[in-house]
């Protein structure tokens, strides 16, 4: 599976992470939920690839992390919205860093 992962949009929070690998054409390669201490063991198992993540209050310490594994991580500037308007993310904001993530047009922070 590492060698066919291209892009992960990482979905940061305080416990439970989500990751949604694409391969090269944008599909779904996996989605899965994640504990805090399992995130750098995962990044640590995938081949070099486009990490982006919303930014929030710990995204440049997971970004230095997984810059450090040989990833190229990302920061997204996040969207617009309340956590009163969407109190439950849930993996569409992961999906959406992946495909911004793959975008060259995309402004990261």
């Amino acid at each position: 599976m590492d060698n066919i992962v291209k892009t992960v949009g990482l979905d940061l929070a305080k416990s439970s992470f989500h990751v949604f690998c694409a391969d090269r054409e944008g599909r779904l390669v996996e989605s899965k939920a994640l504990r805090r201490g399992e995130v750098l063991p995962y990044f640590a198992k995938l081949a070099p690839c486009v990490v982006a993540m919303e930014t929030c209050t710990g995204a440049n310490w997971w970004c230095r992390q997984i810059k450090d594994q040989g990833h190229d991580a990302r920061l997204i500037p996040a969207e617009g919205r309340s956590w009163e308007a969407s109190p439950r993310r849930g993996t569409g904001s992961c999906g959406r860093c992946c495909a911004k993530g793959r975008s060259p047009f995309c402004a990261t922070v």
